[in-house]
């Protein structure tokens, strides 16, 4: 499960450096601040392919990870909004920046163009801008699965000349048959 509350301040902090603007999180409850400035959203995660179940521990407790991917949407409000949210998309492919945001565990995959969307608000246009990214982030989580703690095995074993084959030993990664 994503915890988006722990992404929050390694988003907002790369917005902030990259566009110069303010950033908040969109739909806050809580006053805008002065223009310019940039709001930020996290979509819902969505499964990246099949989650990896590792091994069971003695207690049967497994770890599961698996990729999901989100999308963040980005808005900037006020003078300089498409050319800030341009140097935000830039900046993706800055090493630098990569290697910040991958060591709180991002990585982002691609981003959209920027959209102008400025509209007159009190009979004056507001410069605005969006911009999606697609982000990528690792899963894990522990969870109970059970283990095998012994295995019965009944009957016999035949090799391709018909003579009885017989099982030397038998853990629960190899069997070694002898002929």
């Amino acid at each position: 499960m994503v915890a988006f509350e722990t992404l929050r301040a390694p988003v907002k902090s790369w917005i902030t450096a990259r566009t110069g603007f303010a950033a908040i999180l969109k739909n806050q409850n809580s006053p805008q601040p002065a223009k310019p400035f940039c709001t930020f959203k996290f979509s819902s995660s969505e499964d990246i392919h099949e989650d990896y179940i590792g091994a069971p521990d003695s207690l049967g407790v497994a770890t599961i990870c698996g990729n999901r991917e989100f999308q963040l949407e980005v808005q900037a409000f006020g003078p300089g909004a498409n050319t800030a949210l341009c140097k935000l998309r830039d900046s993706i492919h800055l090493p630098s920046v990569r290697i910040s945001l991958r060591l709180s565990g991002l990585v982002l995959v691609d981003a959209e163009p920027v959209i102008d969307i400025t509209s007159l608000e009190d009979d004056s246009l507001v410069e605005k801008a969006n911009c999606d990214l697609r982000i990528r982030i690792a899963s894990s989580e522990a969870d109970t699965i059970g283990a095998v703690e012994s295995v019965e095995i009944a009957g016999s074993l035949q090799n391709i000349d018909d003579s009885d084959a017989v099982i030397m030993s038998i853990d629960l990664n190899t069997i070694s048959i002898i002929p």
